[in-house]
């Protein structure tokens, strides 16, 4: 059997490490390498994280710090409360990305645990970058509630200019926003459940990113069960932009589920509304799906892990 091949994109919160954890311990999915990027932590912080989980499980694959900055937004930090970063204007993240695609006989998928910085770094320097990736599958994004706001998920927040271009970069564009992966409102516990699973899971926790509110959820690897089994997954086709302008509303990833783009006024004065158009349809929005079912699965493969990825 062909195995999917990934390169994880992301930061090093316990939600992300549980989904690289499935992945790895998927006989479907092989990870080809892990880029990590800017949120609440620095990549270099993530990619520390990223090491441990790896050495707990007995892994060696390559994992290279990416962007510190967002794309345009320069008064992030200010928001993050940190020291000004240096400029980074190139790093080896966007270039390992772009050689691993070209040198992957098959179309790679991208699984976006984090910002869309390093994404469309890469996209921007390398543009035939594009033909060699399958499908971004997007852990994120939120349309009716948001995790660092009121409306707007971090993930996108973070880099809200460049998760726009992203969408609309011509890639197959996936989504699994946080609305449906975290459950809701409610949702389960990352640390609770990572007690639950027990193994190196412990081990793991304390050596991963601080938790904040944002990333208490288990969401992603939730998320990653639809490269293992599609067939528990829908779909719908979808117009989608990021807000970039709104006091209350930046970041916030909005979705045409109505199917109309507007309102034009026509000649004799009437007011219309436009329907969106087939060729404006650039996401794929994860429908429900039933969660115990998935959860079960999560559990099952990363559950009892040992020392060194035996099971227990």
């Amino acid at each position: 059997m062909d195995k999917r091949k990934l390169i994880f994109d992301m930061d090093s919160d316990a939600d992300n490490l549980l989904a690289l954890a499935y992945a790895l311990r998927s006989p479907e999915l092989e990870v080809l390498g892990v880029v990590t990027g800017h949120g609440f932590y620095q990549p270099e912080t993530a990619a520390a994280g990223v090491n441990a989980l790896l050495s707990e499980m007995g892994v060696e694959l390559p994992v290279i710090a990416g962007a510190q900055r967002p794309l345009m937004r320069a008064n992030m930090e200010k928001v993050l409360e940190r020291p000004v970063p240096g400029k980074v204007m190139d790093t080896a993240a966007w270039d390992w990305m772009y050689q691993t695609l070209k040198a992957s006989e098959e179309k790679v998928t991208i699984c976006l645990l984090g910002t869309a910085t390093n994404l469309m770094h890469m996209l921007h320097k390398y543009p035939d970058a594009a033909e060699k990736i399958e499908k971004i599958l997007f852990a994120g994004g939120a349309f009716r509630f948001g995790t660092v706001t009121a409306s707007a998920c971090h993930k996108v927040y973070f880099d809200a200019e460049g998760m726009q271009f992203l969408m609309h970069a011509g890639v197959p564009f996936y989504v699994a926003t946080v609305d449906v992966t975290s459950g809701y409102e409610g949702g389960t516990d990352v640390a609770a459940f990572m007690e639950k699973l027990g193994g190196v899971w412990g081990d793991v926790a304390a050596k991963a990113a601080p938790a904040v509110p944002a990333t208490r959820v288990l969401r992603a690897p939730l998320a990653m069960v639809s490269l293992t089994h599609p067939e528990l997954f829908g779909y719908g086709h979808y117009k989608c932009n990021v807000e970039l302008h709104g006091a209350l509303t930046y970041g916030m990833t909005v979705i045409y589920r109505n199917g109309f783009d507007g309102v034009i006024e026509l000649e004799n004065g009437e007011k219309v509304r436009v329907e969106v158009a087939e060729k404006d349809k650039n996401v794929w929005d994860m429908k429900e799906f039933d969660r115990q079912q998935v959860m079960a699965i999560v559990t099952e493969r990363i559950g009892g892990v040992t020392k060194n990825g035996g099971a227990a």
